[in-house]
């Protein structure tokens, strides 16, 4: 099972390369950043290590939860995508092959997995089927809000909160910002409009198809 960790960065290079460096100590999975076209100069030094399991893609300034989408789409071939913050830190090592094992257990691989701050998910892992059938951000949100989104189809789903003895990630500087507010507005618009219709088509998709000779 190929695991595509996606993290957009901004501002924060030397942070970037030790996230991916933890990804790559901890696990097999791959790394993938999204990077606005205004700070190329600025990640010079982790351009040299692409290839293998570092990859980057540059854009336009879309704001962190777009940027996983266009993460998906520069890079549509793996099996479970999650989304990450760049000064985050994996343990344990082979982290991967739990969740590997967590996500196996997903009805006909519906569901989502992530770590949990007490209150809401954080980091949230979906699979390649998931975002086929309704999408990863939903268009419209910019930067916060998306584990909500998460949360609640997973709750009409099957949603796994990772035991931290096998699956943790420290976010090292969580912060608001002033942002949330045009967030807050799309999540409740969100809610009002679109949850039904893709919690159905989840739960629809997670019954097995019997197939008869």
């Amino acid at each position: 099972m190929n695991i595509l960790v996606c993290c957009p960065t901004r501002d924060r290079a030397d942070i970037a390369a030790q996230f991916a460096d933890s990804v790559a100590r901890t696990s097999n999975a791959h790394v993938a950043f999204y990077i606005d076209e205004d700070q190329v100069d600025r990640y010079s030094s982790l351009f040299k290590h692409q290839g293998g399991r570092l990859h980057t893609i540059i854009g336009p300034r879309i704001g962190s939860a777009q940027a996983y989408n266009a993460l998906y789409r520069a890079f549509p071939h793996f099996d479970v995508y999650g989304m990450c913050a760049d000064d985050s830190e994996f343990s344990p090592t082979n982290w991967d092959k739990n969740l590997e094992r967590v996500i196996r257990q997903f009805p006909n691989g519906i569901g989502v997995a992530a770590t949990h701050n007490g209150s809401h998910i954080q980091f949230p892992f979906v699979t390649r089927r998931w975002i086929e059938l309704v999408g990863w951000v939903p268009q419209g949100f910019r930067h916060y809000a998306i584990d909500g989104v998460l949360q609640m189809l997973g709750e009409d789903t099957h949603l796994v909160f990772l035991d931290p003895k096998d699956v943790a990630l420290e976010h090292k500087d969580a912060r608001t910002n002033q942002s949330i507010g045009d967030d807050a507005v799309t999540f409740m618009l969100w809610c009002v409009t679109k949850k039904r219709y893709s919690s159905a088509i989840l739960r629809n998709a997670m019954v097995p198809t019997n197939v008869t000779a």
